[in-house]
């Protein structure tokens, strides 16, 4: 699973995939954004260390992660319009 969040400057055009600068700006966009930048933050978390340490993810970290990944897409469904 990726997870890749681009910050766009009022015009549009990408500025950064940092992924702290993601985070910090999930935190500056109101409640939903403060209350889901922590959950974020720990999905990339574990994602960094999925993706560059030699073993293999534990069964109960890939369930913490995908776990976080639905409360992200829970939250983000409630903030865009359908």
């Amino acid at each position: 699973m990726t997870l890749q969040v681009h910050m766009r400057q009022e015009t549009g055009s990408l500025i950064s995939d940092n992924h702290s600068e993601a985070i910090a700006e999930l935190k500056g966009a109101g409640s939903a954004g403060r209350d889901s930048s922590a959950t974020l933050s720990r999905l990339l978390r574990r994602k960094s260390k999925s993706q560059y340490q030699a073993t293999s993810v534990s069964a109960a970290d890939a369930a913490k992660s995908i776990d976080s990944a639905s409360r992200l897409f829970e939250a983000a469904q409630t903030v865009i319009p359908t």
